[in-house]
């Protein structure tokens, strides 16, 4: 639903499973291209998250900082 909602460029897979495991990265992107429109899930990359555990606290800190301080206070 995603795929056809949002038409990302890439889908990337974070934790512990799809990093352990190479055949849920493939039923993940084989279901993708059965449930969503061809000309929308043909171009998309489906990866493994680079950052496993921590990358969901990375980017909430990520956004933090975004949404709380900008140059122009700093300055």
């Amino acid at each position: 639903n995603l795929v056809n909602l949002l038409n990302p460029e890439a889908i990337i897979l974070g934790g512990s499973i799809p990093s352990m495991c190479s055949t849920y990265v493939q039923t993940a992107t084989k279901v993708m291209k059965q449930r969503s429109m061809t000309a929308l899930s043909a171009g998309i990359a489906v990866d493994t998250a680079i950052l496993t555990e921590v990358g969901g606290a990375l980017g909430a800190i990520n956004y933090a900082l975004d949404r709380h301080f900008s140059f122009t206070m700093i300055q």
